[in-house]
C-alpha cells in the first residue's frame, strides 16, 4: 500500500446528508480508493448508554470489514470506512447496520474517491 500514496489523486469529494436508519445503504463510485466519513449520532439523549454500532462493509458483494462505531466522544470514529487498495474501476460499497438502535443514527457526511489518474481540470472559461 505504500506506493499507492505516490500515485493517488482525489477524484471526487461528495457531500452526503445520508442517515442510515435502515439496515443497509449502498454507495457507487468509480476509482481505486474510497473514504466514507461520518459518525454515530444519538437522536435520543441517554447518558447511561454506551452504545457501539456494529457495521459491516461490503465491496462489490464481498464482506471486507466489520466496523465498531462507538457513540462515546472520546472513542468515536469519524471515518466509517476506508479502502485505498482497490482495482481502478466501478465499485459498489454497501454498509450494513447489524445492531440498529432506535436512539441512534449513522450519519454519512462525505465520500472521497481516489483514482490512479488525476481528474480532468475544470476550465471555467469554456
Amino acid at each position: 500500500m505504500g506506493s499507492f500514496f505516490l500515485k493517488a489523486y482525489i477524484l471526487l469529494k461528495e457531500e452526503l446528508s445520508n442517515m442510515i436508519s435502515v439496515q443497509k445503504k449502498t454507495f457507487e463510485f468509480n476509482g481505486k480508493g474510497v473514504v466514507l466519513m461520518g459518525m454515530i449520532r444519538q437522536d435520543v439523549k441517554d447518558s447511561n448508554d454506551n452504545y457501539i454500532a456494529i457495521l459491516e462493509a461490503y465491496i462489490d458483494g464481498k464482506k471486507v470489514e466489520t466496523i465498531e462505531m462507538p457513540d462515546d466522544y472520546i472513542k468515536r470514529k469519524y471515518d466509517i470506512f476506508y479502502n485505498y487498495d482497490l482495482e481502478e474501476g466501478p465499485h459498489k460499497l454497501v454498509i450494513k447496520w447489524i445492531n440498529p438502535n432506535e436512539k441512534y443514527a449513522v450519519q454519512c457526511k462525505d465520500m472521497v474517491v481516489y483514482s490512479s489518474t488525476p481528474a480532468e481540470p475544470i476550465n471555467p472559461y469554456k
